[in-house]
């Protein structure tokens, strides 16, 4: 989707006019990954504050069990696993292969 597109790039302002016409955070690609997913695995940190203030579920699941927190701690974008943690994410959560995010 152009979201999960723009928020992959980090595009700030191509994000934020997408959510101000109502682009669904919702949807996915092939392998279930959200545009929540795709920015946290890339480190943008403003999409992703972005995408939770327009009600991004920060706990959504992959097709692997892989949550946004998953991706930017796997990533190493500790500026995201803080934000993250600050909103709402579950550290408990496992992915498929029984990890949590901070494994």
């Amino acid at each position: 989707t152009a979201l999960g597109v723009a928020s992959e790039r980090g595009n700030v302002d191509v994000v934020d006019l997408l959510l101000e016409a109502r682009a669904d955070t919702t949807l996915t690609d092939s392998a279930g990954w959200t545009p929540l997913h795709s920015a946290s695995d890339r480190g943008h940190k403003q999409v992703v504050n972005l995408l939770l203030e327009y009600g991004a579920d920060a706990m959504a699941t992959t097709n692997s069990g892989f949550t946004p927190l998953h991706a930017a701690s796997e990533s190493g974008h500790v500026d995201v696993v803080n934000l993250l943690i600050n909103k709402v994410a579950d550290l408990s959560f496992t992915d498929t292969n029984g990890w949590t995010p901070l494994n």
